[in-house]
C-alpha cells in the first residue's frame, strides 16, 4: 500500500511539475499508445516532444505520446484522424484536438456511476483511451447492438463496451478495472444541424 501510493504521488508530482505538461496541458489517455507511433530523437519534457511534432511535416498534428520513463517522443501519421490505444506503461498521449461538449447528443457525467463494476449484459466492442473516447466509439460506430443507456470502459486495457438497445437497468458485477457510466442527453443538441451546416447552393453562371 506505500509504494502504490508513493509512485502515484510521485507521478502526480512529475506532471504538476511541468516535465509531463505540454504548454500546461496534461496528457488525455494516460498510460496508452495509439497504433502506428513513430519515435524520434529523445526530448526532455513534453513540451519539446511537441514543438518537434509541429516542426516535422510527416507527423500529423492531432496526437502526440511522450514516454515519461526515458524521454522518448512519438508523433503519428499525417493521415491518421483516430486512435487505437493500446496500455503502456509510462505513456502519455496527447489528443490537441478539442473534447466536444457533447457526442451525438450524449455527454458522460465526471465520474462513473459504477467504479469497479459492470452491468448485466456487456457487450465489448472497441478499444478505447478513456471513457470520453469509448463514448465517442460507440456512438460514431452506428452499432445497432449498442444502445444509448451505459457504456463500461475498462481501465485495465481499455476495453470499451455497450449494452443492448433494450437494457435500461444495470445489475452489477465486481471486475477490477471496469467503471460503467449512465449516458446523459445533451438539451441544447440540435440534430438537425449538421445538416444545414453542410447544405450548399448551386449557383448557375451564363
Amino acid at each position: 500500500t506505500t509504494t502504490t501510493t508513493t509512485t502515484t504521488t510521485t507521478t502526480t508530482t512529475t506532471i504538476s511539475s511541468g516535465r509531463l505538461l505540454v504548454n500546461g496541458e496534461e496528457p488525455r489517455f494516460l498510460g496508452f499508445e495509439c497504433a502506428g507511433r513513430m519515435w524520434g530523437q529523445a526530448e526532455p519534457n513534453a513540451t519539446a516532444c511537441y514543438d518537434r511534432m509541429l516542426a516535422d511535416p510527416s507527423c500529423s498534428k492531432r496526437f502526440m505520446t511522450y514516454n515519461g520513463a526515458n524521454g522518448g517522443c512519438a508523433c503519428y501519421p499525417v493521415s491518421m484522424t483516430d486512435c487505437d490505444p493500446a496500455k503502456v506503461s509510462g505513456r502519455l498521449t496527447w489528443d490537441f484536438q478539442a473534447r466536444p461538449s457533447s457526442i451525438g447528443g450524449f455527454f458522460l457525467d465526471e465520474g462513473p456511476i459504477h467504479n469497479g463494476k459492470r452491468c448485466q449484459d456487456i457487450l465489448w466492442k472497441f478499444k478505447a483511451g478513456d471513457a470520453w473516447d469509448c463514448l465517442e466509439k460507440v456512438i460514431e460506430s452506428g452499432d445497432p447492438e449498442c444502445g444509448r443507456t451505459f457504456i463500461t470502459w475498462n481501465t485495465n486495457g481499455g476495453g470499451c463496451a455497450c449494452y443492448p438497445p433494450s437494457q435500461t437497468t444495470c445489475v452489477t458485477t465486481r471486475e477490477s478495472g471496469r467503471q460503467t457510466y449512465e449516458l446523459q442527453l445533451d438539451p441544447s443538441f440540435d440534430p438537425h444541424a449538421a445538416t444545414r451546416t453542410t447544405a450548399t447552393t448551386t449557383t448557375t453562371t451564363t
